[in-house]
């Protein structure tokens, strides 16, 4: 049957270019990297090389990843984040906002502090993470939250956006960060919302949100 596919393209990457030896000499190759502009830069160092075994005086790091999966209500975020943890053997770190709802945040009433506990909540799990070896999938996240929070609180975008990028850049420090948007169009959204109830919002407020 038909089926979906996710394909994550970094923003970044480098490719080890070989070329032929020069008469007399040694082969060697050289690092080129594509940039976010698509354009590619280099050489951005020369290394030695030979058919020969090579004595590298560097070793190669691998470094976890954490992928986010972002979206609007029913988008399909729960699915995609189980099904890759599933695949890939990965972490999978549910919604925070959704786990750490009570039964006033489940009626739309959200104390003023709401979105500063989430937020610490989440600094936490991050920090958890780290100390592990694993990469993980996780749903929302910062960008996610700061969403919701500047519905709330739009006085303090300033503010609310700068702490969600200076988190994501404490965890780009430890890991390859990958933001993946799932997207769906308003009149899919509602279907969803009114076969799945996959909301606490009031469907008629349904149709609102989707056009936000």
């Amino acid at each position: 049957g038909p089926s979906t596919a996710y394909i994550f393209i970094p923003r970044r990457m480098e490719v080890l270019i070989a070329h032929p030896p020069a008469p007399g000499g040694t082969r060697r190759c050289e690092w080129w990297r594509l940039a976010e502009s698509r354009l590619w830069e280099g050489p951005r160092v020369l290394l030695p090389f030979s058919p020969g075994c090579l004595e590298m005086s560097w070793e190669p790091r691998v470094r976890k990843a954490t992928v986010v999966i972002m979206g609007s209500h029913t988008a399909g975020k729960s699915s995609v984040r189980k099904r890759l943890a599933e695949r890939m053997q990965w972490e999978s770190d549910e919604e925070l906002g959704t786990s750490m709802r009570g039964e006033n945040e489940e009626q739309g009433k959200y104390p003023t502090a709401w979105d500063d506990v989430l937020h610490q909540a989440e600094v936490a799990r991050d920090q958890e993470r780290m100390s592990t070896s694993t990469s993980r999938v996780v749903e929302t996240w910062h960008l996610g939250n700061f969403v919701w929070a500047i519905t709330r609180r739009p006085e303090q975008h300033g503010d609310l956006l700068k702490r969600a990028v200076d988190a994501i850049q404490q965890e780009q420090e430890a890991t390859i960060v990958l933001l993946v948007l799932l997207k769906i169009n308003p009149s899919t959204m509602v279907r969803r919302r009114a076969t799945f109830q996959t909301s606490a919002m009031a469907f008629q407020d349904e149709e609102v949100d989707a056009s936000k």
